[in-house]
């Protein structure tokens, strides 16, 4: 205890904490956050506000200018290092998780922390029991030798929290920065994870720090929300009075007479770009559907429906479909097509996981747009630099990527900016037909806008959109027409311009209990 007499002194307590990578260009400026022990404090923040700065000045990789860090009442000297952070009790879990692949339950609680054994024997009964023990003191019933590429994203963030809390002889547990843990989650996981990490925040009295993005979750999940633009904490709202336009409001700085940007109405008289028939595929049956030039037709259901394999059975050859689909008139086998063919027919695929299918990391954002049309850089049978600087330009450009290089490696970047460069990457190559699932994943609602807005461009520009999403308040904004799937099959089409998110919503279940049909959506029901 500090202060007065029986007061707890905070978990976290960040006061004054300035940063500046290049003079007179700060990064953060005297930033104040304090959380409390059992309370969960949420953070917010555009790209480019700061939190990433933020989150590795907390772990020891960069230095703070200014400022001081202090954990359970005790201020870390400087320079901070990881190692000490660790001592005092903080521990991290972020997006990616840090879980391999192909590696059981058992095996990745153990990374990190070791296993339980003396010289060169694992003590595997041990293990086993310490692990099974503390998956069942915390409530989630995972089998030990499952593979963890198969627990749902609500499983393995749970996993990741216990992994960082276990501690080694000496060590504390104060506090738990989660970075975006549930980018990848629908709202239905996020929200249960959400309880879960407020009952865990009150019984082992740890401070949280969850950083998030998308406001109806923050407001479910903390105590407390703040919001950090332009490296400062713009405001601090209690979770009772924080509202979704409220907090987007506070994260772009300014009022959201609506967050949807308009978007220009439909003409189907233009006829179909993409038509497709008998499409199946795993959970997909025989489905039917069409999509216009110039519209933008959302698909959706409850997660696991099968309407979340619909763009990867039209789009790649290995995903194992089949039934038929029209390119602009040309028709062609679906799962016969290899998908260098797709691109030169006009089809492009945004797929929601970035890191591993759409992108990669290691490459510059110049290297990445022009990988998917390199011989359009070619010339004698030597690449144009020139060219492809002009054409990754022109992405940087158009969906003002930060940082403003074409030589900046994506995965040195936001979540926000890598999914610019993806959309920008599959843009480039002048589709007919735009494939895209939850384009919005894991990024801020001022990257969501400017991604609707561009999406808004594509139609007015006649292209063909297919959004996959379980966001249905989104798809109610930005669609013309919304498929909804259940059981693999279409149950029913919507009117977007007709309904709300919450009529979406209430299909997507109905389609979840009473399955769907062989109807065909090619035409207007």
């Amino acid at each position: 205890m500090s202060g007065a007499a029986g007061v707890m002194p905070p978990a976290l307590l960040v006061a004054g904490l300035e940063k500046a990578f290049i003079a007179g260009r700060p990064v953060l400026r005297d930033v104040n956050i304090e959380v409390a022990q059992g309370e969960v404090v949420a953070l917010a923040g555009a790209n480019g506000s700061g939190k990433s700065t933020l989150v590795k000045i907390l772990a020891g990789y960069h230095q703070a200018d200014l400022g001081e860090i202090s954990v359970g009442g005790t201020r870390l000297s400087t320079p901070v290092r990881p190692q000490q952070v660790r001592a005092a009790g903080v521990r991290f879990v972020h997006q990616e998780k840090g879980f391999v692949s192909g590696m059981s339950v058992l095996d990745n609680m153990c990374l990190g922390r070791g296993y339980a054994g003396t010289g060169r024997r694992i003590r595997w009964q041990a293990e086993r029991a310490d692990v099974a023990t503390e998956l069942h003191r915390h409530n989630v019933p995972v089998a030990l030798d499952a593979d963890v590429a198969y627990l749902s994203p609500a499983e393995r963030a749970k996993l990741a929290i216990i992994r960082a809390m276990h501690t080694r002889p000496g060590e504390q547990r104060r506090t738990i920065v989660l970075d975006e843990a549930t980018a990848a989650m629908a709202g239905d996981e996020s929200r249960a994870l959400g309880a879960w990490l407020r009952d865990l925040a009150v019984e082992q009295h740890l401070g949280v720090l969850f950083i998030g993005h998308r406001p109806e979750e923050l407001r479910e999940v903390a105590d407390r929300i703040c919001v950090l633009r332009a490296g400062r904490i713009a405001r601090t709202f209690s979770a009772g009075e924080a509202t979704d336009d409220g907090i987007a409001e506070a994260l772009v700085g300014a009022p959201m007479q609506s967050f949807y940007p308009p978007l220009p109405r439909s003409d189907r008289s233009a006829g179909a770009a993409l038509d497709v028939h008998g499409l199946a595929g795993g959970p997909v049956r025989h489905m039917s559907f069409s999509v216009d030039s110039g519209e933008i037709v959302g698909i959706t259901g409850i997660e696991g429906s099968g309407f979340e394999q619909v763009p990867y059975l039209l789009f790649d050859p290995t995903a194992g479909g089949s039934g038929t689909m029209t390119v602009d008139g040309g028709q062609s086998a679906v799962g016969r097509t290899a998908i260098g063919a797709q691109l030169r027919r006009g089809v492009a695929l945004v797929p929601s996981d970035r890191a591993r299918r759409g992108f990669v990391g290691g490459m510059t954002i110049r290297e990445n747009v022009v990988q998917p049309r390199l011989s359009r850089f070619r010339r004698a049978g030597f690449f144009s630099s020139e060219r492809e600087r002009s054409a990754a330009r022109s992405v940087i450009d158009l969906f003002q990527v930060v940082p403003a290089t074409t030589e900046a490696k994506l995965a040195t970047m936001s979540g926000g900016n890598q999914q610019k460069v993806l959309l920008g990457k599959w843009l480039a190559t002048d589709p007919k037909v735009l494939l895209l699932h939850e384009p919005t994943e894991g990024i801020d609602v001022a990257t969501k806008r400017e991604i609707f807005r561009i999406l808004g461009e594509q139609k007015a520009q006649g292209r063909a959109v297919l959004i996959a999403s379980i966001e249905y308040e989104d798809l109610a904004h930005v669609c013309d027409r919304v498929l909804v799937v259940g059981q693999g099959r279409l149950y029913t089409q919507i009117s977007a311009r007709e309904a709300s998110g919450s009529d979406i919503m209430r299909a997507a279940y109905a389609a979840s209990i009473n399955g769907g049909t062989d109807r065909d959506a090619r035409t207007v029901w």
